[in-house]
């Protein structure tokens, strides 16, 4: 998870065991933490990372499903992020998805939102291609609301898991 401090997302991210997340400024990270209960806090696994370097080298490498980016590369250029997508696939295990916002300037907000200063410009169509190019697999993409867009993208490969009970799991409403 990145930006932990400054994602709504970070307690819907709970079941995982353990929550690795990252952000740029430690007062961030330790409020991420802060929102759990002190037996949870223990599973949490917060790393101080400088998003201008795009450095992930302190992070377990190949071992992640998921990877979680929320109003992170909303503010990144088409070259930062065609650069950081390769990092992101080395933190991946085969099959693993990242998931991230972005500004979707192919849009009216989007391009709004870039002419206001708010964001970068990437537009949706360039960035699939891209994602493509690199060798991942779209699994969804979603723009709803005014500026909201979203991409989950697939590592080549079949995800595995060596847990007899992984953590993460569907509710089904009966």
């Amino acid at each position: 998870l990145f930006r932990s401090g400054l994602c709504e997302f970070t307690k819907d991210l709970v079941g995982s065991d353990p929550l690795y997340i990252t952000d740029c400024l430690p007062e961030l990270l330790d409020e991420a933490v802060a929102q759990f209960n002190p037996v949870y806090q223990k599973r949490v696994r917060p790393y101080l990372i400088d998003y201008r370097l795009q450095d992930y080298s302190k992070l377990p490498q190949g071992q992640f499903g998921f990877v979680f980016a929320w109003n992170v590369l909303n503010y990144y250029h088409m070259p930062k992020i065609i650069r950081l997508l390769p990092k992101i696939e080395r933190l991946l295990r085969p099959g693993g998805v990242f998931m991230f916002s972005y500004n979707n300037s192919d849009r009216y907000w989007g391009g709004r939102y870039v002419e206001l200063g708010r964001a970068t410009s990437v537009p949706y169509r360039l960035l699939s291609e891209a994602v493509l190019d690199d060798g991942w697999e779209i699994i969804e993409a979603v723009d709803i609301e005014t500026n909201i867009s979203w991409i989950e993208i697939k590592r080549p490969g079949q995800l595995e898991t060596a847990k007899l009970h992984p953590s993460l799991g569907e509710i089904i409403q009966q």
